[in-house]
């Protein structure tokens, strides 16, 4: 994997949260994409003694439920990973239908998030 200027590099392989270890160690990525079939609490555990921050994990089909259940499976997440080295984000891609109001949910309930 190439590094330039500094940037953090992200390794997403979507579907292979069986393998999270092999991709952390054979990419020497800095970051961890873990999609949404991956329970992230067992991700977070996983990988805990290697140096990389995770990222994901939200469902994206989440996004098409009502604002108060978005923000609750935001939570659930947050606290699955741990609320250290983690960046908050879907699973996989936003799909282009999902109604501005429940991404703003996603991205309000991420904000107001804080570690218990």
């Amino acid at each position: 994997i190439a590094r330039g200027a500094g940037a953090p590099v992200i390794a997403f392989a979507p579907g292979a949260g069986w393998a999270l270890e092999e991709i952390a160690d054979a990419t020497g990525a800095d970051v961890i994409g873990v999609d949404w079939q991956t329970d992230a609490g067992a991700a977070r555990r996983r990988l805990a003694d290697r140096p990389v921050a995770l990222q994901g994990n939200l469902d994206p089909c989440w996004l098409y439920g009502a604002p108060s259940l978005i923000r609750e499976r935001t939570r659930e997440m947050l606290e699955a990973f741990g609320g250290r080295g983690h960046i908050a984000n879907l699973g996989h891609g936003i799909l282009p239908d999902v109604p501005v109001a429940n991404a703003r949910a996603f991205v309000e309930a991420v904000r107001e998030w804080r570690p218990a």
